[in-house]
């Protein structure tokens, strides 16, 4: 009854009733199957988020967030790009349809594999290839923009090595883009939605998700502090050019967007803590409030301004 029910919530037509989408049969079982496989089983609290997010938002938030924040300092079109990471190409479809060159590359067979049945039916040209992010096989000066886009978090060691390989394949005046869950925020919005899972040593927080019934089958990610980027971008001689926290917060996935938000509601809107907290303290320390950290790294950076500037 079970794999009955599950073969039914699995068809084409069920998911499609409860997302909407045009893509073919075959690539939505394909997208549903590598979810169950590789990430979480399908009784998992989030499995229907992240359908929902492999089919259309993923996709939605790199060309409308992503896209226009990498084009303040490279024109995509005809933009030679690195997609790392790039899973089941929703990140690659996206930059393609703003006309960049994407070349997309992933650890996973499967996923390459759904990639490339992806930009099939988007009808865009976009290039796959099979490698570690942490021993890239292009040459120096091969990419105008690297995006290293919810990539870090899967790496439990040599997150340094992939900042190095990205850096390395960008062109003179090249960027790179980083997002990534912050280790410092309270809640782990990426994997489990519970409060201080990731601030726990590693054995300590997978007792606790196992407890509360939230490990996923891959499980936990490793997220990073802006500090450790900071470092590591120092190491490999890159300039940030900007260094902003997520400018919409994943609602979808965090019930209190911020810290701000968790605190109100936890002692009311008429809360006894001075305006002074609310406004000034996030800006002391915003490392502590934002639940995902971005940065623009430049390669050249006495050549880089925003193209805004560069045109007025």
């Amino acid at each position: 009854m079970n794999s009955r029910k599950q073969a039914s919530e699995f068809s084409a037509n069920s998911i499609r009733s409860r997302i909407p989408t045009n893509y073919s049969d075959e690539l939505i079982e394909a997208i549903a199957k590598y979810i169950s496989e590789k990430i979480c089983e399908p009784s998992f609290f989030k499995f229907e988020l992240l359908l929902k997010l492999f089919l259309t938002d993923f996709m939605r938030d790199r060309k409308f967030v992503d896209a226009p924040l990498m084009e303040r300092w490279v024109s995509l079109p005809d933009a030679k790009l690195l997609d790392l990471g790039c899973r089941t190409a929703s990140s690659t479809v996206a930059y393609a349809q703003r006309g960049a060159e994407v070349i997309g590359v992933d650890i996973d067979l499967d996923a390459i594999r759904i990639a490339q049945m992806r930009t099939r039916e988007e009808s865009v040209a976009a290039d796959f290839v099979l490698a570690d992010a942490r021993k890239l096989p292009f040459k120096r000066d091969s990419f105008d923009v690297c995006a290293c886009i919810e990539l870090l978090e899967h790496m439990p060691k040599q997150k340094e090595e992939a900042i190095y390989e990205a850096y390395r394949t960008l062109g003179r005046n090249g960027i790179i883009v980083i997002e990534t869950p912050n280790k410092l925020f309270l809640k782990d919005y990426h994997d489990t939605d519970l409060m201080f899972l990731h601030l726990l040593p590693k054995k300590l927080a997978e007792r606790y998700a196992r407890l509360r019934k939230r490990m996923p089958k891959r499980g936990l990610c490793e997220y990073t502090t802006v500090f450790f980027l900071r470092n590591a971008i120092s190491q490999v001689g890159g300039t940030i050019v900007h260094d902003a926290p997520e400018p919409r917060p994943p609602t979808r996935i965090v019930k209190f967007s911020s810290l701000k938000n968790m605190l109100k509601s936890i002692v009311g809107e008429r809360s006894f803590l001075p305006p002074l907290f609310f406004v000034g303290l996030p800006r002391l320390l915003p490392a502590f409030f934002s639940n995902s950290l971005r940065l623009v790294v430049a390669k050249n950076p006495s050549a880089r301004g925003e193209r805004s500037c560069q045109e007025n």
